[in-house]
């Protein structure tokens, strides 16, 4: 799950539905992480989300992409950027409330 900066999960205290705003199809629950970031599941350890480098700690196993959790719970094979307005449209899936309700790739 990533956690911190603006991401659906905080470490200084928790989130409620309400605090969505830019839509549970537009916000990342959980993301597929790369070997260097991946935990057991029963390990409770998350990966730190960075707005200035949404990308760290993504894996890219399926078709140089990495699969995601919505906060509706749909799930979606997201495609790895390849420019910086990508990249920033990345970054805003995993804020919850940034104002920028980007729509899925």
């Amino acid at each position: 799950m990533p956690v911190g900066g603006g991401a659906v999960f905080d470490v200084d205290k928790a989130t409620q539905f309400k605090d969505i705003t830019d839509g549970s199809s537009n916000t990342f629950m959980v993301v597929e992480a790369d070997d260097d970031h991946a935990v057991i599941w029963t390990k409770p350890e998350d990966l730190s989300f960075d707005a200035k480098d949404p990308t760290k700690g993504l894996g890219r196993f399926f078709n140089g992409g990495f699969n995601a959790v919505f906060c509706d719970g749909s799930v979606q094979s997201i495609p790895w950027p390849t420019d910086a307005t990508e990249i920033h449209r990345l970054g805003c899936l995993f804020m919850r409330a940034d104002g920028e309700a980007v729509q899925r790739p």
